[in-house]
């Protein structure tokens, strides 16, 4: 029934309002929550890797070029040589202000807490 139903005009195809809170300004709302250095650290670095931004492309994907007559000259990094720096302490810190944020509306179990707190990297990493 429902293939027949949207025979015409696929859901996927809907459009939909994709906009900030409700057309709201989003540094307005980081503001409101006192996390303004937050936003102006990660909003903008991640927002070119989320929407395929030129630089974001260039630093993930390209490498530059060995032929000094091609200076600032970028090829694709087929072999993946390009190392990025990893995220994951910068997902840690974030990730425990939302868990503090939510313990203090909530109130979270100490045991749970704690295994927040004393998270290592290294069990990861490794």
């Amino acid at each position: 029934m429902a293939a027949l139903v949207n025979e015409f005009k696929g859901e996927e195809f809907i459009d939909m309002d994709t906009k900030y809170f409700d057309k709201q300004n989003i540094r307005l709302k980081a503001e409101s929550v006192d996390e303004k250095n937050l936003f102006g650290l990660y909003y903008d670095y991640d927002s070119s890797f989320e929407h395929g931004l030129w630089g974001a492309i260039r630093e993930s994907s390209l490498v530059k070029c060995n032929n000094p007559a091609h200076k600032y000259h970028c090829i694709p990094d087929i072999e993946d040589e390009t190392r990025l720096k990893t995220v994951l302490p910068d997902c840690i810190m974030v990730m425990n202000k939302t868990v503090s944020f939510l313990n203090e509306l909530y109130g979270i179990p100490e045991q749970l807490l704690n295994e927040v707190i004393n998270f290592e990297i290294k069990s990861i990493v490794e």
